[in-house]
């Protein structure tokens, strides 16, 4: 893999200053499979990543390693390592599982980098994954793009702090509202379900999502797939996984957030009517 991906999502995702490292809520999870590939996934409450390329597997197995504490200070270091690689060469990456431990190596160039961490838990049970749809990855990044700022910040409503996935037959509309104004952008895709069938998925991860895969500078004709797995949407591009958490509620319907009125009674409310003023009076003369 190029050391530049490597290094931006470990720095995304292990920054001491997010919420998911001060609530120590984040752990990571290295699954070595038979199949000689090779997929390290660092997870918070709402977004994961994960490279599957090929690397040299000694033993398969998997390993979940909690966080905080050694495995913790040890993918610390391995991120303080990479950011001091090239970003645009590659970063070579092989896997042993010894025991009870688990040893990483990196090298590139000259310079090879040992790391060892314990195994903290058996090996964790797979859940098959259900495709869900594929869609152009700049059409999407340009919905999330475009969607995430009409979502709320406050908290008050959870679901209004996600971006809705709407799929109909051939189409994935991405809507968002936080009460007062909101964002709608359709895109065609692949829809592999029967049904109209609604996502909602956390805002923060979704930005995370796509800082991580315009990092990855895709093609404009190159496709993203979605499945549900792992208990989110889990978004696939070339090896690298990417896995959004869902937020469990439905999303409202967006005009029904919208006060509506028959045009042949308007109503003026105050409280509409100052935030109207206010906004207008930079404009006076």
């Amino acid at each position: 893999m190029k050391a530049s991906i490597l290094t931006s999502t470990l720095l995304e995702l292990l920054n001491p200053a997010s919420a998911a490292v001060k609530s120590n809520a984040l752990y990571t999870e290295a699954v070595l499979s038979a199949d000689t590939s090779l997929g390290i996934r660092v997870l918070d409450n709402s977004f994961s990543f994960a490279d599957t390329r090929p690397a040299v597997v000694h033993q398969p197995g998997a390993f979940l390693l909690d966080w905080p504490g050694e495995a913790g200070e040890t993918l610390l270091a391995v991120r303080d390592f990479v950011a001091t690689l090239d970003p645009d060469a590659r970063c070579d990456l092989s896997v042993e599982a010894d025991g009870n431990k688990l040893k990483l190596r990196l090298q590139q160039g000259k310079v090879t980098a040992r790391f060892i961490v314990r195994r903290e838990t058996a090996e964790p049970v797979q859940q098959p994954a259900q495709d869900v749809f594929r869609v152009r990855v700049n059409d999407l990044l340009r919905g999330v793009r475009l969607t995430i700022p009409a979502a709320a910040k406050d908290g008050v409503r959870p679901v209004l702090n996600a971006i809705c996935f709407s799929l109909s037959d051939g189409k994935l509309e991405l809507k968002a509202s936080n009460g007062y104004w909101g964002a709608l952008h359709a895109a065609s895709a692949d829809v592999a379900v029967a049904e109209a069938r609604e996502y909602v998925a956390d805002q923060d991860a979704l930005e995370r999502l796509m800082r991580v895969t315009a990092k990855m500078k895709p093609a404009d004709d190159e496709v993203i797939s979605a499945r549900i797995a792992h208990g989110g949407l889990e978004f696939a591009i070339g090896n690298a996984v990417m896995t959004v958490q869902l937020v469990a509620l439905k999303y409202p319907d967006l005009r029904s957030l919208f006060r509506q009125v028959d045009p042949a009674a308007p109503r003026i409310w105050l409280d509409e009517a100052e935030r109207a003023l206010k906004t207008l009076k930079p404009f006076r003369t």
